[in-house]
């Protein structure tokens, strides 16, 4: 059989008619994630060129034309492994030199992004993770009998931030094949963390979870509010009201309010808890101490000195995590923000591995967080930084919520401001930032922001480059027969949902609901007509079936929206009973897209409608924490709202 060519005019030709002559070699004694990126790379050049790739360890190797993965000795040898610039660096370096081609991080995750990468440049994309509704449109993967590239060529690639995250809230329900399809795109996509829920990562979830981090080398977070999880009401209230209160003079059963801190018994069983977690989840990378969300604290504890009372109740986390797994972290809020403080206390603690956290929480996104016109963001965005830089000078980690999410209405299609997004990422890396959370990448609603997640990942890794040049390589790429189309209706889109007052980011939609300016509602359907009419050309444009698809699932996130506003306008007016027969109507609407990846759980859009128009809130204790996967509901209570006729939570 003639052997396939080498060279061609400056190009070195990799798979030549189905053929190849190259090897993958591995180090030695690979790291699992080494060991996977080199069975990716020969899965994903067998699938676009139908010609396998033999992977060899260095040992075995006896020489010849090769693709280098990983920290082999050869790589090593000519000076291809990158520095590590800080712990969780992910640098790498793709070097094409003779008939040598070399894959190799400054550490094995970074290995794992230096093959996407390469395949990336061969032609591959990677829109989204391969969720079940997504019916395998999640990825292009070119097919060719030759790949060739430049003979001689070397890329060094770093990201600017050392944590890049994705925090898909709410895991329990979901498929765990979704959750590992998400996990899967974020090492697809240079995201190095994904964070769950620190009250859902249960067992099952773990057993899951560890292992596929472990073999693409990613960090596995127990995020968020967690408290409750080493003190569940559901176990120990029954027997001891006493350390849940009492709360203005009654004990509670309700699922956020703080247990009492101060209870010495009630501490000493919090603190063995969290002592058997940090034994028991050995691979998690930082156990979160972060008090409930919005809780209500004891009486006994408002009485003390309640800041100070928490600092102690920090030390003793991190002192109690430090001691059962050395190697674990702990995550906490840079500043206090409970019992009414202002936000400007920090702990401050000598253990090693304390990473904090903070955010411009209630925000509007038509502005940066950084920009001094907005009066919303830029007194948090002041208060966030001095947090920052205090703890910088004391070597210190820390990252930022990103909120590029609204909570309550995540199914709404997702307006993205690429200049703004840039502007903030941009801003956090001058002023020292550690990296940034995706918070609510919600597997349930990825159609409608996909666009945004695809942005983020890339801004993230390389806040130089040019938002408009992304969405646009986004726009030809996602959607090749209809670029343009597809492009005008994400324009006419935000130009319908950013006269909200609050356009998505934080809480702040969901505590000021109804704020569509009652001038604006024509304007507003105008848009949103417009943007439907370019979702129209685009379905007629294109003839492939997997675009076609995606388009009609836009659609669905683009109807939810349109009918919101509908539904927002005849309340708005006074037309109450018209209202709430849209809302009947948008309740079956959505429940007929269950399962679709479009709306993020019709359960509780149901119930958000049901108690705006029909009934008040149930007079009932808070959710439980939720077992294994057993898929229960969870949602927080509302009480109708004095603004507008909205809602707000408790």
């Amino acid at each position: 059989m003639e052997s396939p060519r080498m060279t061609d005019a400056g190009r070195l030709v990799l798979i030549d008619d189905g053929k190849t002559r190259f090897a993958i070699v591995t180090p030695r004694q690979p790291d699992p994630a080494e060991a996977f990126a080199a069975r990716e790379l020969q899965r994903y050049l067998f699938e676009m060129t139908g010609a396998r790739l033999e992977t060899v360890g260095e040992g075995d190797w006896r020489g010849g034309p090769c693709v280098s993965v990983g920290a082999t000795e050869m790589a090593a040898r000519a000076g291809h492994i990158p520095e590590r610039r800080f712990p969780q660096d992910d640098a790498f370096v793709i070097h094409v030199e003779g008939q040598t081609i070399v894959l190799a991080g400054c550490g094995p995750r970074g290995t794992v992004f230096a093959v996407y990468d390469f395949l990336e440049r061969l032609g591959c994309r990677w829109f989204a993770p391969g969720f079940r509704f997504c019916k395998r449109m999640h990825e292009y993967v070119p097919r060719t009998p030759r790949l060739a590239l430049d003979a001689s060529q070397h890329i060094a690639e770093q990201p600017d931030f050392q944590y890049r995250n994705e925090y898909p809230e709410h895991s329990f329900i979901c498929e765990p094949d979704d959750v590992v399809a998400l996990l899967d795109w974020c090492a697809k996509n240079k995201i190095n963390q994904m964070g769950v829920r620190q009250n859902e990562l249960t067992e099952l979830w773990y057993r899951i979870l560890a292992p596929e981090c472990e073999k693409r080398g990613l960090m596995l977070l127990s995020q968020g509010h967690g408290y409750e999880r080493f003190l569940p009401r559901d176990v120990y209230y029954p027997a001891h009201p006493e350390w849940f209160g009492p709360i203005d003079g009654r004990y509670s059963d309700r699922y956020f309010d703080q247990f009492r801190i101060s209870d010495p018994e009630a501490l000493r069983t919090f603190l063995g808890n969290v002592r058997e977690f940090a034994q028991a989840f050995p691979k998690v990378f930082s156990l979160s101490a972060m008090p409930n969300d919005s809780p209500k604290w004891a009486d006994a504890d408002r009485d003390k000195n309640p800041v100070d009372l928490l600092f102690r109740m920090n030390e003793s986390i991190v002192k109690t995590v430090h001691e059962a797994n050395p190697r674990m972290n702990v995550s906490m809020g840079a500043g206090i923000e409970y019992f009414g403080a202002s936000g400007e206390q920090f702990f401050e603690t000598s253990y090693p591995r304390v990473i904090y956290h903070t955010s411009v929480l209630r925000r509007t996104l038509k502005y940066a967080w950084c920009d001094p016109r907005s009066d919303v963001n830029r007194p948090q965005y002041e208060k966030a930084t001095t947090a920052l830089r205090k703890l910088r000078a004391a070597g210190r980690d820390v990252t930022w919520s990103s909120r590029y999410h609204s909570f309550r209405d995540i199914s709404l299609p997702g307006i993205i401001y690429p200049q703004q997004m840039a502007e903030e990422l941009r801003d956090l890396k001058r002023l020292g930032g550690s990296g940034v959370s995706f918070n609510y990448a919600i597997p349930q609603a990825w159609v409608a922001q996909e666009a945004k997640h695809y942005l983020y990942a890339r801004m993230l890794w390389n806040t130089s480059r040019s938002p408009e040049e992304v969405l646009d390589r986004y726009y030809d790429d996602r959607f090749p027969g209809s670029p343009t189309e597809m492009k005008a209706f994400y324009d006419s889109l935000r130009l319908a949902m950013e006269r909200y007052d609050f356009p998505g980011g934080g809480y702040t939609r969901e505590t000021m609901r109804l704020l569509y300016p009652r001038e604006e509602f024509e304007a507003g359907l105008r848009d949103m007509a417009e943007a439907e009419r370019c979702l129209g050309a685009a379905m007629a444009a294109n003839r492939s079936d997997a675009e076609k698809q995606l388009i009609y699932l836009l659609r669905g996130s683009l109807e939810w929206a349109k009918g919101k506003l509908e539904m927002d306008h005849l309340a708005e007016t006074g037309r109450r009973e018209e209202a709430a027969r849209k809302a009947v109507e948008l309740m079956d609407f959505i429940e007929s897209w269950d399962g679709k990846g479009v709306f993020y759980d019709c359960v509780f859009l149901r119930k958000a409608l049901e108690f705006r128009f029909v009934s008040p809130p149930p007079d009932r204790p808070f959710k439980k924490r939720p077992v294994e996967n057993d898929r229960l509901y969870e949602f927080k209570n509302f009480e109708a709202g004095e603004r507008r006729g909205g809602m707000a939570p408790d």
